[in-house]
């Protein structure tokens, strides 16, 4: 299947009166990058014992380099793309057959309200994707970590690197073997950073 990484924007929202933009659900595009840079320097990194402290010096990536290194980390991503892509088509289907079936509007409101679901198709499509390409990479980078018991890492606090640290510590907590984690902003000599403590649950 062909898909691509690109910046979509913000969650619009749609209603016989029209569009609306929701700016508090992010697009994920705005932190994939940041995950290749950590994913990619996780595995170049030589650590000593159970801490990780990562200096990235990020560089721009083009959105097919970002799709390019990713599949050689998920090998499977194709097929957990075309799943939510899948899902997202059948629950737009669903929406459309709701907004045809309300005895409240007129045929003009609901002829209003398709248009504009088809208006945001793509946007809201580009999202799925972006939302699915994120999530694999945080389960990937997540077990990595398990895999070789580490058990904090030291983040210089750049970018967005809380937001990747919450949806983590979510990935973590809800594996078959649940493991708690919990994160902060400690001072260091080069700055904020954000620590990032991984403890298993016995």
């Amino acid at each position: 299947m062909s898909y691509s990484i690109k910046y979509a924007g913000p969650k619009p929202i749609t209603s016989q009166h029209g569009v609306v933009f929701d700016y508090s659900k992010e697009d994920r595009f705005e932190f994939i990058e940041i995950l290749v840079h950590l994913i990619e320097a996780f595995n170049r990194h030589t650590h000593d014992g159970e801490v990780l402290h990562f200096s990235i010096k990020n560089h721009e990536l083009s959105s097919q380099e970002m799709l390019d290194r990713l599949k050689k980390y998920v090998p499977d991503l194709d097929e957990r793309v075309e799943k939510d892509i899948n899902e997202f088509l059948k629950e737009e289907e669903k929406q459309k057959f709701h907004v045809k079936r309300m005895q409240s509007l007129s045929s003009t409101e609901k002829d209003v309200w398709l248009k504009n679901i088809e208006l945001v198709h793509d946007i809201n499509l580009q999202r799925t994707i972006n939302k699915a390409i994120y999530h694999a990479a945080v389960e990937v980078f997540g077990k990595e970590l398990l895999k070789d018991h580490i058990k904090r890492l030291v983040i210089p606090m750049q970018g967005r690197y809380h937001h990747i640290a919450k949806s983590l510590s979510y990935m973590l907590d809800h594996l078959k073997s649940p493991v708690k984690s919990f994160y902060k902003l400690v001072e260091t000599d080069d700055g904020l950073a954000l620590e990032f403590d991984i403890e298993a649950i016995k």
